[in-house]
């Protein structure tokens, strides 16, 4: 466990030294990812069968994003307490995006393998 305050907002950021990228343009892109991710999963929801992976992938990618948002529109940082030594120091939120996005890799590789 740390104690790492992450004021690039992501692991991604600071670990690539990205820090020429603003929270601001980075709020707007969560928020367009917020309606994306909201309108995909209406969307995906109307013209296909609900799939546990699917909601899954929309539950994590939207509670990451919305996290995200809270932690650097409140505090103005990121508090990033799990640590592998020299690889990354990330929080829940980073967990639950890479979970997310695994779970819409599987759902498409799903979709994917019963329309060949």
């Amino acid at each position: 466990l740390a104690h790492v305050y992450n004021l690039h907002g992501s692991w991604i950021f600071s670990t690539f030294n990205l820090g020429q990228i603003t929270t601001a343009a980075v709020m707007v892109v969560a928020v367009i990812g917020l309606l994306a991710t909201w309108t995909g999963y209406k969307y995906y929801l109307s013209s296909h069968q609900p799939s546990v992976w699917a909601t899954a992938a929309f539950l994590c990618l939207f509670a990451g994003l919305i996290s995200w948002m809270i932690d650097m529109g409140i505090r103005g940082h990121i508090l990033d307490f799990i640590h592998l030594p020299g690889v990354v120091t990330a929080d829940l939120k980073d967990i639950l995006i890479g979970v997310g996005a695994a779970a819409l890799f599987a759902e498409w590789l799903i979709r994917h393998e019963r329309t060949a």
